[in-house]
């Protein structure tokens, strides 16, 4: 999430920067002067002669594109509006770039402006009904199987499912587990992420886990809870 948000504020910063870069600044220039008889003998050199011809597009796309962009060159000349032309350009390459970012923001996260709009109910973590999960038998289960890494995460699936019954966080199915830390309160937050990366390191990793780690992990949801 801290990413996402990351990268957003980098594309409006960009944004912003390329619109007023279409403003013209008060003040003096000097230009420098080049020497004109040098300059003229590069231009009549035919090494220093890079033009390129290229054929005429027969794209439909590419045609009504130059088509539309003649047509405003035409309508800001015509209308003595050609110094606002650079102006009018950024302002659209910055509403389509905006547009983008909208969209790909509504499309992932079912909002723009408020976080965690959208409900998610991940089978075997957060479910309603008739297909609840009894989670309490099937950590009772796994310790008596001695299967500490199957019980690790039943009891880490157990916190996560009761912190979202509880309003504390809202599961959501494009988050990770250390996603969830910024929802919690402050002094929640630690316990949470160690319980995640034993989590992590249990099941993922090639870990074989112990009662000890079964009962770190006891002590870890216990503080998340207090």
């Amino acid at each position: 999430m801290k990413t996402l948000r990351t990268l957003v504020s980098f594309v409006l910063f960009l944004a912003i920067a390329f619109f007023t870069s279409g403003f013209e600044l008060s003040g003096t220039e000097e230009l420098r002067q080049f020497d004109q008889s040098a300059f003229a003998e590069y231009q009549a050199d035919p090494t220093f002669d890079y033009s390129t011809d290229y054929a005429k597009s027969d794209s439909v796309i590419a045609l009504l594109i130059l088509y539309f962009m003649e047509m405003l060159g035409s309508f800001f000349q015509s209308s003595g509006l050609e110094n606002w032309w650079p102006f009018i350009f950024r302002l659209l390459v910055v509403l389509v770039v905006l547009a983008v970012v909208y969209y790909i923001l509504k499309y992932r996260y079912g909002s723009v402006i408020e976080r965690n709009t959208k409900t998610f109910a991940p089978a075997g973590v957060a479910v309603t009904g008739d297909d609840q999960v009894d989670f309490n038998r099937l950590l009772e289960e796994s310790k008596a199987a001695g299967d500490y890494q199957l019980a690790i995460r039943y009891l880490f699936l157990k916190c996560l499912n009761d912190l979202h019954q509880s309003e504390v966080v809202k599961i959501n199915p494009w988050k990770a587990p250390l996603d969830y830390v910024d929802e919690l309160p402050g002094d929640k937050q630690k316990p949470f992420s160690d319980l995640v990366n034993l989590f992590e390191m249990t099941w993922y990793g090639e870990y074989a886990a112990d009662k000890v780690n079964l009962d770190q992990s006891v002590k870890l949801v216990e503080s998340v809870r207090a």
